[in-house]
């Protein structure tokens, strides 16, 4: 009797030991995409992976701006782009194949025409199966996609059979409809003739899933005005929320649109026996640079990653530095591209290097050279009481000094230790202050 329950117990911690979910943190270019996926086990596999599907009320779509392929017998084309992503058995795609034996793939199938009973280890694999038999679109009929706003549609409209000669009573016509964001999927027939076995189904991407309408798996059959609708069974069972705790997201993979770092929380619920939940960050890489002038020279004002400056659209040779000095007139770029090759380009900034404004400020400064190695001259004409101020551009101060009586002033001050960048300077009295950008290269 203790062994028994010795053996249960281990075997209970052991099943529930895979309900543990855990999702690194991601790291995506503004404007990316952010796509990650709660990891298959022996406990989450069968719900990541099943689909439920319906007969619902019967529509279609008249697609005035298709585009019609060409396409022969027993042939496979692609790929074309869905023009937004798609999960299917927990797996993302943005581009599909089209076989004109009736069915759509999101990787390159081979070319059959005959359908195997599915699951099939023998493929297609990620398959949409609308009605697979051997069709035959050169003795008549056309193929043809269309992107709508918030779903894709691929049409097989009057294409004959093979094997049933060119008859019309026996061309096939029927709809392939992928959605945007909620990842179902609709076979649309508006009339389809037995002749030989047919498939109606999906399969996932490596043959050990698949969803059958009953009495569809290779077999005889008929349809007529039919709408049948595939939907992830896991949008129930995984729920998405952001820091403020909406639901942003439901299934598996996590697909989500954000141009700024976010903390996000997953929860899995089978409604059995496993529950659990986890956090992760989403880290956007970093937004549009700005440029901003201190005098005759151009800055940036993101620091820490790889610059080219561009003149009216064109690259500038060596402009290599988070600041650059124009030598002529013009509209000037900064293109930053950091570890993960995120790139982003700043918005034009118009130089142009006129005479300097006479200064009316009481005191006076000025920086030589600029940008130094971490050595310059501070040149002061002052008419009152003053403090110099230096600090990195996360605010720290980094050199301070108080002068207590007006004059003229030269100091040398050396920042040499400090690491290339830019730095604030300000000279600050009780009538006025006057900021000053440092370049250290």
């Amino acid at each position: 009797m203790r062994l028994i329950l010795c053996i249960f117990i281990i075997s209970s911690i052991n099943v529930f030991s895979q309900c543990n979910i855990s999702i690194d943190d991601l790291f995506i270019c503004n404007n990316q995409t952010a796509i990650t996926s709660i990891e298959e086990n022996l406990i989450t596999s069968e719900i990541l992976n099943s689909y439920d599907y319906e007969f619902i009320d019967f529509e279609y779509d008249t697609l005035l701006k298709s585009i019609e392929l060409e396409i022969g017998d027993d042939e496979v084309i692609g790929p074309f782009q869905l023009g937004f992503n798609f999960s299917f058995y927990n797996q993302n795609y943005d581009q599909f194949w089209l076989s004109s034996n009736g069915f759509i793939s999101f990787t390159e199938p081979t070319n059959t025409y005959t359908p195997n009973p599915i699951p099939s280890s023998s493929g297609p694999f990620s398959a949409i199966f609308g009605a697979f038999e051997d069709w035959n679109p050169s003795a008549g009929g056309n193929i043809s996609y269309s992107s709508l706003p918030n779903r894709l549609v691929v049409e097989y409209k009057n294409i004959s059979s093979y094997n049933c000669g060119g008859d019309d009573n026996y061309a096939v016509t029927f709809q392939i409809v992928l959605y945007k964001n909620t990842n179902w999927i609709d076979i649309r027939i508006v009339n389809k003739e037995e002749c030989t076995n047919s498939l109606q189904g999906i399969q996932n991407h490596n043959g050990l899933f698949a969803s059958v309408v009953d009495g569809r798996n290779s077999s005889l059959w008929s349809s007529t005005m039919e709408n049948i609708r595939f939907k992830p069974r896991n949008i129930n069972n995984v729920q998405w929320y952001n820091s403020n705790n909406d639901l942003i997201y439901s299934g598996n993979p996590f697909i989500y649109n954000t141009d700024s770092t976010e903390e996000i929380t997953v929860i899995y619920n089978d409604y059995k026996s496993c529950l659990d939940t986890t956090t992760f960050v989403i880290n956007v890489s970093f937004t549009t640079p700005q440029i901003f002038s201190e005098g005759q020279v151009l800055l940036c004002d993101l620091s820490g990653y790889n610059y080219q400056w561009l003149l009216n659209d064109e690259i500038i040779d060596n402009a290599n530095s988070q600041y650059y000095i124009p030598q002529e007139n013009g509209l000037y770029s900064v293109l930053l591209t950091n570890s993960l090759g995120c790139e982003e380009i700043s918005a034009n900034f118009l130089f142009e290097n006129t005479t300097a404004k006479k200064n009316y400020t009481k005191n006076k400064l000025s920086v030589f050279p600029n940008p130094s190695s971490g050595k310059f001259i501070l040149s002061l004409d002052l008419s009152y009481k003053s403090e110099i101020i230096i600090t990195n551009l996360m605010g720290k101060i980094i050199y301070y000094e108080l002068i207590e009586s007006a004059g003229n002033y030269t100091k040398r001050i050396d920042l040499n230790k400090y690491s290339i960048g830019i730095y604030n300077l300000v000279l600050r009295s009780s009538k006025e202050t006057i900021n000053y950008k440092l370049i250290l290269n």
